[in-house]
């Protein structure tokens, strides 16, 4: 399992990510600093909200292309029509959006930079 987070407050940040899992002994382990890791924080300083938004979409696309990204389940595949073909799909990969109220796209900032200037 994979988790990305779009923070647009600036509340969060990656040494927060590494107190929050010290408790947990196979969190506790992750390397939340490298590009290796399966848990990401991306914030509005670093990339536009439609920018990010694009890359997740790009990036469930190649999921679904992706052999080593698809698993199988231990349930049946009802659409086979059989009782023995399981289950595939991609693993899960979770998306969090904090908080969806600062959320910012190009369109939304020229349209706030045009009602500043009047």
């Amino acid at each position: 399992m994979t988790l990305s987070t779009y923070e647009t407050e600036g509340s969060f940040s990656i040494s927060r990510m590494v107190q929050l899992a010290s408790p947990y002994p196979d969190l506790a382990k992750e390397d939340f600093y490298t590009n290796e890791s399966r848990y990401s924080l991306t914030t509005s300083t670093d990339m536009d909200g439609e920018d990010w938004f694009n890359s997740v979409k790009k990036f469930a696309q190649m999921k679904l292309k992706e052999k080593s990204q698809i698993g199988t389940t231990p349930f049946i595949d009802a659409s086979k029509h059989d009782s023995k073909t399981l289950l595939t799909m991609p693993y899960p990969t979770g998306i969090c959006l904090d908080s969806m109220s600062e959320f910012r796209t190009g369109a939304s900032r020229e349209k706030m930079d045009k009602n500043k200037n009047r």
